[in-house]
């Protein structure tokens, strides 16, 4: 089971936790055994220690990062060494990046009468082999780990809970735990979350930032762009089926301004008769001009998903894009739907490997890119 199987039975029934996602034990009962102590070791000790007991702590705490999923048998081997895992678990400020992933999702109770409060469900990805020192993190800095529910699949351990607008002392030991890094933050409903969950990542920094809503609203550009620039973003990716801005042009620009990264993909639209070309709030637009001018700022990478409406990007535009894009003095990653064409291209050009599809899909990216995701 993937991450977003795992999101969607936390999210799409009336439970949160759905029976085929409880773990067949607790991670309460699987670190009860563990005991943290401060004791320090004696001279007499010392004499009697192993090589790697005697290594200075900073070499132990590399040794720790180098193969996290010793921690638990290390913390076993000897007092010493349990010493240097507690301490190593309990730092504050910890650069070590402990998440890969974490999903903010808001169950939109805001709306219903009292005592219902708003609830924020957290899903939160760790790699297997960090699992152990991350729950050892969660009791060390006293999480109330009874809250929390976990199931593991693929190499990852998926951690997951919820958290009201109540619940500030939890909120912050959670964050706590997390360190300074996280790989990627993934938040449902713009306007409240960036607001709702600000505290919960807040003095985190991370690369990638996944967006989705309904709809996006001028008065949300501006909180977007602040919130990327205060946290480092290098990749944004966009969820949209439509869009209520001044300008989705002068948005899209401002955008490409602020990230190297940008992914956006389009959902359809909630009305009867559809556009066969629409994109991002946008009919009948110049594309070729518009992609060119986001090229021409600090993007590097795009991303678009439009699988509904591919006539957005004619055959004139990908031709244009074609004998433009490798030219731009970028190591371009481009790819983008589009509409099947009569015979499949490929070619290179100016070390960029171009490629149109019968799938509908025209792909421009520098040689030494192509193995990027």
């Amino acid at each position: 089971m993937n991450m977003r199987s795992i999101w969607s039975h936390v999210t799409g029934g009336d439970s949160v936790w759905s029976p085929l996602l409880r773990p067949p034990r607790s991670i309460n009962s699987a670190l009860s055994s563990l005991t943290i102590s401060d004791r320090a070791v004696s001279e007499r000790d010392l004499i009697s220690l192993a090589p790697i007991e005697k290594l200075p702590r900073e070499l132990a705490w590399k040794l720790i990062e180098y193969a996290p999923e010793s921690v638990l048998v290390l913390r076993l081997s000897s007092r010493k060494l349990r010493g240097h895992v507690d301490k190593y678990a309990a730092q504050n400020g910890m650069r070590f990046p402990l998440v890969n992933e974490l999903r903010v999702f808001s169950t939109n109770l805001f709306t219903a009468p009292p005592p219902l409060v708003p609830l924020n469900r957290i899903l939160i990805e760790v790699p297997s082999s960090k699992s152990d020192l991350f729950q050892l993190r969660l009791k060390i800095r006293n999480f109330p780990i009874s809250s929390l529910r976990r199931t593991s699949h693929a190499g990852s351990t998926a951690y997951w809970t919820t958290l009201s607008e109540a619940e500030k002392d939890k909120e912050a030991s959670l964050r706590d735990c997390f360190g300074v890094k996280i790989g990627a933050i993934i938040l449902n409903e713009y306007s409240f979350l960036l607001n709702g969950a600000k505290q919960l990542i807040n003095a985190v920094q991370f690369e990638k930032l996944e967006l989705s809503n309904q709809i996006l609203c001028e008065n949300e550009i501006q909180p977007i762009l602040a919130f990327i620039e205060d946290h480092n973003i290098t990749h944004l990716s966009l969820n949209v089926r439509n869009t209520d801005l001044d300008d989705p042009v002068l948005t899209l620009f401002d955008l490409s301004s602020v990230v190297k990264s940008l992914h956006i993909h389009q959902h359809p639209l909630e009305v009867m008769q559809t556009p066969t070309n629409y994109l991002f709030g946008i009919y009948q637009g110049n594309w070729s001009s518009i992609i060119l001018e986001m090229f021409s700022r600090k993007l590097d990478k795009l991303r678009i998903i439009n699988h509904k409406y591919p006539n957005y990007l004619n055959t004139s535009a990908v031709d244009k894009l074609r004998q433009s894009l490798p030219f731009i003095g970028k190591k371009v990653w481009f790819s983008a739907t589009c509409p099947q064409p009569t015979s499949v291209i490929v070619t290179s050009v100016n070390d960029h490997f171009v490629k149109v599809d019968y799938d509908g899909n025209v792909r421009i990216i520098h040689t030494s890119r192509q193995a990027l995701p």
